[in-house]
């Protein structure tokens, strides 16, 4: 009988323990299923802003890599290498905050 609602010195319905109990619980998952949905959509922001200046920053090396073969075309061979190497570096970097 103790999990039955009962009256109040008010006379007014009061829940009963195990209903306090399971509203309780109730509340606590859905505080916890947010909180699981702020880190996901914090974690896929966090790869995007990576992912973004990874990006950008390939296209720096790229323009780099441009002007200073066009200005000294011997260095095509060694800045052609060292523009891939960052870019892959980068490529990492990404592919690494992804697990």
């Amino acid at each position: 009988m103790s999990n039955l609602p009962v009256r109040s010195s008010l006379g007014q319905m009061v829940p009963s323990k195990l209903e306090r109990q399971a509203a309780k619980q109730m509340g606590l998952a859905r505080l916890e299923s947010m909180v699981m949905t702020m880190r996901g959509e914090a974690y896929v922001d966090a790869i995007s802003d990576v992912a973004v200046r990874a990006i950008e920053a390939t296209g720096t090396i790229g323009m780099a890599e441009v002007m200073v073969v066009s200005r000294t075309p011997h260095v095509e061979a060694r800045a052609r290498y060292i523009a891939e190497a960052a870019t892959t570096a980068l490529a990492g970097v990404v592919r690494g905050i992804g697990r």
